[in-house]
């Protein structure tokens, strides 16, 4: 990235980066030690963008992407409810901390883009 604004949102971006490691790491940890399951470690689509503002409008959907994915999970886990009596609480405060994260990740990448 080039131009007068481009430290900054690089900056941002790997603060950004930085939590999406732990909301991978914490759902690593959630799907193994409370489903009892292996998570999947396939790479996921990759995007390209050629300038600051395509590389914020691509995190932003992504970002959007992610949330609707969680509230599928979501929706999941409240349909397992009862099948999950001891894991239900962990994994539902888990996954609504990671979608207002991501949420905030959202206003945060508007805000750089100007919006």
């Amino acid at each position: 990235m080039k131009g007068v604004d481009a430290r900054l949102v690089n900056k941002r971006l790997r603060r950004l980066a930085g939590y999406h490691r732990l909301h991978q790491k914490k759902l690593r940890h959630l799907i193994a030690d409370y489903l009892d399951t292996i998570p999947s470690m396939e790479m996921g689509t990759t995007h390209a963008a050629d300038s600051m503002d395509a590389i914020l409008q691509t995190d932003i959907k992504c970002e959007g992407a992610a949330i609707d994915n969680y509230m599928k999970a979501l929706a999941l886990l409240e349909s397992q409810k009862d099948d999950l009596p001891y894991e239900y609480c962990k994994l539902d405060y888990a996954l609504k901390k990671i979608i207002r994260n991501d949420q905030a990740h959202i206003a945060t990448l508007k805000k750089l883009r100007g919006e």
